[in-house]
């Protein structure tokens, strides 16, 4: 009985103890489950992808601007700056989807707003 006594009294003081320790323990093994895990790196590539193509798509645009440019700067000064854009495209024989382009190329040319880039 007597071991009984003791058991008894030293197990009720180190239980408190005990969930204390396992709840620590506990606790580590979700920090360390947390920290093995593989990390997710953000999606940087997509948006660099998304830019470059927008840089492309602009850099095809300027280019079809040069080009009309160069064709429109064949034609006499008058007759090119005389006329709409919509006339312009109709001699150049150049479709209706490029008409931003070529009112581009027409400021170039007729209100002289050439950029630094074209020689």
């Amino acid at each position: 009985m007597v071991s009984s006594g003791i058991n008894a009294e030293y197990g009720e003081n180190y239980q408190p103890l005990i969930m204390k320790i396992s709840l620590v323990v506990c606790l580590c093994l979700v920090a360390a489950t947390t920290l093995a895990l593989p990390v997710m790196e953000e999606e940087e590539a997509a948006p660099q992808v998304a830019l470059q193509a927008s840089f492309d798509d602009y850099m095809g645009y300027l280019e079809t601007v040069i080009k009309i440019y160069y064709k429109i700067q064949q034609i006499k000064y008058e007759i090119i700056c005389n006329k709409s854009v919509g006339e312009m495209l109709e001699m150049l024989g150049l479709p209706e989807i490029v008409e931003s382009m070529a009112q581009l190329a027409w400021m170039w040319r007729c209100e002289n707003k050439k950029p630094w880039y074209i020689q």
